[in-house]
């Protein structure tokens, strides 16, 4: 009774039309931009953006870093935007208008799966991207378009072990609820770009744990990425989020 009380309450919203946001929580939630903002600048500086490098932005929202990319990438470099939301998208070309280095930025509405380009990342970023971070397709397509070593910065939400960080885990991801099409993997989300090969850290971590900066590269021998791995749940996970995978007939 208490676990259907409870998987009601958490029960995740409709997507919305407009589709994810910058941030795991509401546009509107000026409570917590600024704070995921330094995040998010944090995970650029880690990466080591050069004049004359292409930088793929991948889940790039609002374009609230492309400013900041562009003056990195300068005129001989490029900037590319992946956004699949048409509203987000939009409201990221409206961001680079005018700026400086602006001419070394595109947009791309479209899904990380669905990306074509003619481009080379020598980086790239994603920041709260966690559904192209668990889809073996997106990654595969991204990793298809960068170059060997190419550097990598991830920003986003990650679960505490949910033995003892339980109810934080379900404040925030009920926070989250109309940012994510999957929960899982949250443990790890850098787990399927490790199996492409990649060698990643995390080393920075903010709000008790629940969002992290991981950063690291591609290898010389780039490879597909393996299947989404198989998700064992916690054992108070149930518990908080309603479970999408079929049961297991009796």
């Amino acid at each position: 009774m208490v676990k259907s009380l409870l998987q009601q309450f958490l029960r995740r919203s409709p997507p919305s039309a407009a589709g994810h946001h910058d941030s795991p929580f509401e546009m509107t939630d000026d409570a917590t931009g600024a704070p995921l903002d330094a995040l998010r600048l944090r995970a650029l500086e880690a990466l080591n953006v050069q004049p004359g490098e292409t930088v793929f932005d991948v889940g790039c929202g609002t374009g609230s870093l492309l400013p900041t990319l562009a003056r990195r990438v300068q005129e001989n470099g490029w900037v590319v935007g992946i956004e699949r939301s048409p509203h987000m998208a939009e409201h990221a070309k409206r961001r680079i208008e005018g700026i400086a280095f602006g001419y070394c930025v595109q947009v791309d509405e479209t899904s990380a799966e669905r990306f074509e380009t003619t481009q080379r990342a020598d980086a790239m970023i994603f920041s709260f991207a966690h559904d192209v971070l668990l889809s073996p397709d997106a990654l595969n397509r991204l990793i298809r378009f960068c170059k060997p070593r190419a550097r990598i910065a991830i920003v986003g939400l990650k679960t505490l072990p949910w033995w003892w960080g339980g109810p934080l885990n379900a404040f925030n991801l009920y926070r989250a609820r109309k940012s994510f099409d999957t929960w899982m993997g949250l443990d790890r989300p850098w787990s399927l770009l490790e199996g492409c090969g990649a060698e990643l850290r995390q080393i920075e971590s903010a709000w008790c744990g629940n969002l992290f900066i991981a950063i690291g590269q591609l290898g010389d021998d780039i490879r597909d990425s393996p299947n989404a791995p198989v998700y064992a749940p916690a054992f108070f996970e149930p518990l908080f989020i309603p479970s999408s995978k079929p049961r297991k007939p009796k």
